[in-house]
Order: structure tokens, then C-alpha cells, then sequence
């Protein structure tokens, strides 16, 4: 496999910590090394395309190259965040982006992939996640996040009805003279 070794070890006459002696292994046995970092591949939605309001709700999948455990926060074009709490040994992860009032966006997307302060996002082995720029900030998918693969518009802006004061019916929509 691809980042995979395998290493002969000569385990004869190692001891513990509390002084017990190793047991031998078959030769057949082989361990596994993994000393690649995993990654997020993907994002994806429920619903994939459509235009939201305030309250509405979207299910927002993240998608990782190997089975990983942690804590994140999805910080979304919208203004909106998704925390994505409790990973554990997942390679696919789904939570619900509730819409409120003030988020907007003409294409939805994730915007960043943080890692809570103090946290990690890890593999198996250990392995830090991919980032970018600082250890906070996790790789995003290029040409795999949600606008990728969806239309979804968020638009919580409150329609401004014009008035006119000369009652002209074909300036609706138009800029007012009061």
C-alpha cells in the first residue's frame, strides 16, 4: 500500500517497563506503519441544490481519507458554523447547519476546517491531519467542497419594499424620491 512499510524486528531480549520479557512473534507477523497524515477529501449536502431561508436546515457531510478521531468546526461562506464534535474513528462525518438570520451566501461553502484550540484531528497511528498555514486550519478538498457539488443559496435578507411616492407602477423596485 501507498505510505505503507514493513519492518523486520528483532524483538529477542526486550523487556517492559515492569520487567516482563517479550514474547517472540511468528515470522509471518508484520507490522503496520502509517505515517501519512489524513485528510478531508469531501463535502456534500442534503439537500444538494435550492434556496434557504432563516430556520432552514442542511445536512453537511464531510468525507476523510481514513478512519479519524477528534473535534472541528466548519466555518461556512454564510457567516454560518457547523461544530463537528465527538469524531470517533469515522471516515464519514454528517452534521446539521441550522440557517440564521443574517447568514448569506450565493453558493455554499465550506470557507474553513478548524480544529478546536487545544484539539487535534488524528488517525490510528496518531497522525495529524493535513492543514494549511497553521496547525488550526485543516486542507480543504480542491474541487471537492460543497459548491463543487451543489447549488445551495442561503439568503436571509428581508425583501425592502419601495414606495413611490408618484404612485408610477413600472419604478417598482426602483430607488424611491422620498
Amino acid at each position: 500500500a501507498v505510505g505503507a512499510s514493513v519492518v523486520t524486528v528483532d524483538a529477542s531480549g526486550t523487556r517492559d517497563a515492569a520487567g516482563n520479557a517479550q514474547e517472540p512473534y511468528a515470522a509471518e507477523t508484520e507490522f503496520d506503519i502509517d505515517t501519512l497524515q489524513p485528510e478531508i477529501t469531501q463535502f456534500t449536502s442534503v439537500p444538494d441544490s435550492g434556496c434557504y431561508l432563516a430556520g432552514d436546515t442542511i445536512d453537511i457531510t464531510g468525507l476523510f481519507s481514513e478512519s479519524v478521531w477528534g473535534d472541528l468546526t466548519l466555518n461556512l461562506d454564510s457567516g454560518g458554523v457547523v461544530d463537528v464534535l465527538g469524531v470517533a474513528g469515522s471516515t464519514a462525518e454528517t452534521r446539521t447547519y441550522t440557517i440564521q438570520a443574517g447568514e448569506n451566501s450565493c453558493d455554499l461553502d465550506v470557507a474553513a476546517a478548524v480544529v478546536s484550540a487545544g484539539g487535534a484531528l488524528v488517525d490510528w497511528a496518531g497522525n495529524y491531519a493535513l492543514w494549511t498555514g497553521s496547525e488550526t486550519n485543516l486542507t480543504l478538498p480542491a474541487g471537492e467542497n460543497l459548491a463543487n457539488h451543489s447549488e445551495i443559496i442561503v439568503d436571509t435578507t428581508i425583501p425592502i419594499a419601495v414606495v413611490d411616492p408618484n404612485g408610477d407602477e413600472e419604478r417598482s423596485g426602483a430607488d424611491s424620491d422620498v
